[in-house]
């Protein structure tokens, strides 16, 4: 299957949970291709603030310029090796749970993965609040590499 990273004119990028999922995060972790142009991966746990990934990647992204949303893959980050808690820092700030994780399913009602909502949040900055995220975990059932499966999730960011 040929994979395409620029769509064609009038093309809207407007992917639901199971798509997501389906389609674009599951063929990156099973090493196949994936609409790579459409969803980059991007580490959205490092030094850079929400906004300028937002202002780096919103212009190399897809040529939908009316884009309210940005989608990634990225990789988890463990606070420690022996500890299977993850980081969620991002710059000066942290991604802050909004919510317990949601379950994902597919139209036959079988359980595809999950779904968690984030906002950043950094009580020093006039971004504080202003910056959410929803992050989407691939069940392990779906993937042929199980351990691989569990560090990498695709993230929507998005402008408050």
């Amino acid at each position: 299957m040929a994979v395409h990273d620029d769509p064609p004119p009038g093309y809207r990028f407007r992917p639901d949970a199971e798509q997501l999922l389906v389609h674009c995060l599951r063929p990156k972790l099973d090493g196949e291709g994936f609409p790579q142009g459409l969803v980059p991966f991007c580490d959205l746990y490092r030094d850079q603030e929400p906004w300028q990934i937002w202002e780096a990647f919103k212009e190399s992204s897809v040529k939908d310029q009316e884009r309210e949303d940005l989608y990634f893959i990225t990789q988890h980050k463990k606070k420690s090796p022996k500890v299977s808690r993850k980081s969620r820092t991002i710059g000066s700030g942290t991604w802050k749970g909004d919510d317990g994780a949601k379950k994902v399913l597919a139209a036959s009602r079988k359980v595809i993965g999950k779904r968690k909502r984030f906002h950043y949040e950094n009580e020093g900055s006039v971004q504080n609040g202003r910056w959410l995220m929803h992050e989407f975990e691939l069940d392990a059932s779906l993937l042929r590499n199980k351990r691989k499966g569990k560090d990498y999730v695709l993230c929507i960011l998005r402008k408050k």
